[in-house]
């Protein structure tokens, strides 16, 4: 039976898309230093998901003939997917709520909204 922080960092190589076990992002423990940083894996992915924009940033973009490698535009798709990562922490755990005229309804569960209990940590301001 896996361990809760081995879940933890599963989790956060799923969301970041790190499937690749022979080219990762980074190491088990760096994500998990990630996770410990930032207190909770869902914060840990805003944080990973800009890192692995920064690392992508620093490379050049390069083409071979018809086959062209663009960093740039990895980097900024990381950028997008950490700002979303951002946005959904800010949603209510279980369910988005959707107004109509004023009334609330609770929608049915969102697949990006991850149902585990937030407190407050280091990276909850705007600033990440």
């Amino acid at each position: 039976m896996s361990s809760p922080a081995s879940n933890d960092i599963q989790r956060l190589k799923l969301v970041l898309g790190d499937m690749n076990p022979d080219r990762p992002f980074y190491t088990d423990p760096q994500y998990q230093e990630f996770i410990n940083m930032s207190g909770t894996w869902r914060k840990a992915a805003v944080v990973a998901a800009n890192a692995i924009a920064a690392k992508f940033s620093m490379a050049v973009d390069a083409s071979t003939g018809s086959v062209s490698k663009s960093y740039g535009a990895l980097a900024e798709n990381f950028r997008a997917l950490a700002a979303q990562l951002k946005k959904d922490l800010k949603r209510p755990a279980g369910g988005t709520s959707v107004f109509v005229s004023g009334t609330s309804n609770v929608a049915s569960s969102d697949p990006y909204v991850y149902g585990e209990s937030e407190a407050a940590g280091p990276y909850d301001d705007d600033r990440i």
